[in-house]
């Protein structure tokens, strides 16, 4: 960037009224900047492709990088050099409803929760790796309620102290819905596992890179649309890692732990992509109420039951995931319809690969589900309960399902119930299971001529 010119002041801080005097805060350099715009950030990742045959999910567009906002790495943005708490909030509220970077030089300790609500845009930064914001109470470290614009990156944050359910780390409820980044940042609790890393009430919010350990949840997004949650580390807690009531999210690319879920979410045209997900208590992903989402090319491994539990959830694609090292159910769908799963791995899991109770018109092709084995009543590679009508199984492998002990049996593909009508079973391949194939539906259309089952 080319300076015209460089004009350093100081300000003063005077205190008045509240008994305070000058040595109450440090001084804060205050350097203007005339200089031309600044670069842009990075190019956003690509798009999503969207998904033939299904209504939505059309192509979300590629997530947007940080693109040097005018006022703040550009034109005329003056630089705080804050070293306390107090420091950070006055430099917030000089700034108002301009623009500025605030660059914290030193750790600091908070005494309430800094508001970031002057209405403009604003970048807050560590300046070196060593940064450490204390919350050192039960409070948020950063409630950012109303900006043009804010990126708060590079710093980490003790949250040790905070002690209830609702509060959380850094908050976010923008009134206007305006772009909000937060990236590079560390959070960190306690193993008391309370409080939140990030809670967020409104849209356009993009959390990139950051690492969240020892909360109650990691990311949690009560309402709002069209975020991005991307290259995160989120690494023990005893609820979500991610959870998100919205519609037109991105959650890609996210490394989550040690959690009761991996991944929640009740909303529609989300896409949940690429993120590996590994000793979770219960569900990998679980979707509920939902419509038009997209799981695909997910990696899941030890988990207590479920890897994707989907319930009332119709026009959903789960594709090319693998999971493995599971219990209960591979890909488990509950009262749901019109849904396409294709191309997804599921293998050395102590119970069923795929199973559908209650959904119709659902279609089951090019899985591949081997070496399952657990002691229940009915073991199956491909499982079909009560009250799944008019689904399609077809082009799938089911090969090495066992059950041991007792009357238990390892069927590749299974039609439990008379009360399973219409289905259709064609070109499957069923193969070293300890029964391969068996249909008690009604009108099933397929059997060992249209299917390879030895």
């Amino acid at each position: 960037m080319e300076n015209k010119g460089t004009i350093f002041g100081i300000i003063a801080l005077i205190i008045g009224g509240s008994g305070l005097g000058l040595g109450a805060f440090s001084v804060i350099t205050i350097q203007t900047i005339e200089a031309q715009q600044g670069p842009p950030g990075e190019d956003g990742t690509d798009g999503i492709d969207g998904i033939d045959g299904i209504n939505g999910t059309d192509g979300i567009d590629g997530i947007n990088g940080t693109e040097g906002i005018d006022g703040i790495d550009g034109i005329d943005a003056p630089g705080y050099f804050c070293s306390s708490a107090a420091e950070v909030q006055l430099a917030l509220d000089s700034i108002g409803d301009k623009s500025g970077k605030i660059i914290i030089n030193k750790s600091i300790t908070l005494t309430s929760k800094i508001n970031i609500n002057g209405g403009g845009s604003y970048l807050i930064q560590g300046n070196g790796p060593g940064i450490i914001i204390d919350c050192d109470g039960n409070w948020n470290a950063f409630d950012i309620t109303n900006a043009t614009t804010c990126i708060i990156r590079e710093l980490k944050i003790n949250s040790s102290d905070i002690n209830s359910l609702n509060i959380a780390a850094i908050k976010v409820n923008e009134v206007h819905n305006n772009p909000i980044y937060i990236e590079k940042v560390h959070i960190i609790g306690d193993l008391d596992l309370e409080g939140h890393g990030i809670d967020i009430e409104s849209g356009n919010v993009k959390i990139s890179n950051c690492y969240i350990a020892n909360v109650r949840e990691g990311i949690y997004q009560s309402s709002g649309n069209n975020s991005y949650f991307i290259a995160n580390n989120l690494n023990n807690g005893s609820q979500m890692g991610i959870s998100i009531y919205g519609s037109f999210n991105v959650i890609a690319n996210n490394y989550i732990r040690n959690f009761q879920d991996g991944i929640n979410v009740f909303g529609d045209n989300n896409v949940i992509k690429d993120n590996f997900l590994n000793s979770i208590q219960q569900h990998g992903i679980y979707l509920t109420v939902c419509s038009n989402n997209f799981v695909s090319g997910n990696f899941f491994s030890n988990l207590g039951s479920a890897g994707i539990f989907a319930v009332n959830c119709d026009f959903i694609t789960v594709s090319e995931n693998q999971i493995t090292d599971f219990i209960s159910y591979g890909i488990y769908l509950v009262n749901s319809d019109k849904n396409i799963i294709s191309g997804n791995q599921i293998s050395f899991g102590n119970g069923n690969g795929l199973a559908i109770t209650n959904g119709d018109y659902n279609v089951i092709t090019g899985n591949l589900i081997y070496n399952l084995s657990r002691g229940g009543i009915w073991l199956s590679g491909i499982y079909i309960f009560d009250g799944a009508d008019f689904n399609t199984i077809s082009g799938n492998g089911v090969f090495n399902c066992t059950a041991y002990g007792g009357a238990n049996i390892g069927y590749g593909i299974h039609i439990i119930s008379m009360n399973c009508y219409d289905n259709t079973v064609m070109g499957n391949t069923s193969l070293n299971n300890e029964d391969n194939w068996k249909d008690l539906g009604t009108n099933t259309f397929g059997n060992a001529t249209n299917n390879n089952f030895g």
